[in-house]
């Protein structure tokens, strides 16, 4: 815990650097969500080689960024969680503003702590 999963189409091409995403998002859930420890973050990307957008236009592009916490915190927690982790994800795609029609999403998701099970070495 957390689970954060970046998916994106593929029709964006550019060189980006998603460690450096990766890494100002975990410092940011280590620093304010309650709970959250830097050795329990994973994060991975996942490019989209199908998908079809609106009218199915090339320049179409979404980027998608799920992040999973265990159950426990209150909505306005991860409302405010969800607009910073959005606000990073404009930082970092922003090279890419006039080249796409981009739509950047985030949802943060509850895992329930009765189900979610978890080994580590």
């Amino acid at each position: 815990m957390p689970q954060i999963c970046l998916e994106y189409t593929s029709n964006i091409t550019l060189p980006l650097e998603y460690n450096q995403f990766f890494k100002r998002l975990h410092d940011l859930l280590v620093a304010s969500v309650v709970g959250v420890e830097l050795n329990a973050c994973k994060s991975r990307v996942r490019p989209l080689q199908h998908f079809y957008i609106a009218d199915g236009k090339e320049r179409n592009a979404f980027v998608h960024l799920s992040i999973g916490l265990l159950s426990g915190r209150t909505l306005a927690e991860k409302a405010a969680l969800s607009q910073t982790a959005l606000q990073l994800l404009k930082d970092f795609y922003q090279p890419v503003f006039d080249l796409f029609a981009l739509q950047l999403t985030v949802a943060v998701e509850d895992m329930t702590r009765e189900t979610y099970s978890k080994f580590a070495s």
